[in-house]
């Protein structure tokens, strides 16, 4: 049997989540213990939104790679790529936390509706979170790789969850 051949991107796809994780704390944010790599083209939220389950997730996957252009460089794709071309790697890093809920009594009847100023604080939080994942890009890629950040993609409130991803192409020597 041949040896098992890892894809380099997986380290550094699992630098990029310790630095967020590490980076929530140095921004003074409520710490989320849920870090992990998944597998496939979009995030699984298996823990945020549970009550009880802890309140955020901090996710990072590789939804796509592609062959860079030999001529124009990265980031541009190749679409005749060859068994020599160097490749880039989309990676996404979400966060996510749970969404504010009315509170009900025992029978589901709403008691209280979230309140302004609950959902002004919710809204801070959420923005304190991208910019923080977006420092934890810059910290981790920045030297280390060629990257492009595209635009922060805002999630929910959808099944008690709300955050968003970043998508970054990630390019050089990997």
């Amino acid at each position: 049997m041949a040896e098992f051949r890892e894809d380099p991107i997986f380290a550094v796809m699992a630098q990029l989540a310790a630095c967020a994780a590490e980076e929530l704390v140095k921004s003074g944010l409520d710490e989320i213990d849920k870090v992990m790599l998944q597998p496939g083209a979009l995030p699984v939220l298996d823990w945020v939104g549970n009550p009880g389950q802890g309140c955020g997730e901090i996710i990072v996957y590789n939804p796509t790679s592609f062959a860079i252009d030999a001529v124009t460089g990265f980031p541009n794709q190749d679409t005749s790529g060859t068994c020599t071309s160097e490749y880039a790697n989309v990676l996404s890093l979400g966060i996510f936390r749970c969404a504010l809920q009315p509170k009900t009594n025992a029978q589901g009847k709403v008691i209280a509706n979230v309140t302004p100023a609950e959902q002004t604080n919710a809204t801070r939080i959420h923005t304190a979170d991208k910019a923080a994942m977006r420092r934890a890009i810059a910290c981790c890629l920045q030297g280390n790789y060629e990257y492009v950040v595209q635009p922060w993609q805002p999630y929910g409130p959808d099944g008690n969850a709300v955050g968003g991803i970043w998508t970054v192409i990630v390019g050089g020597a990997i």
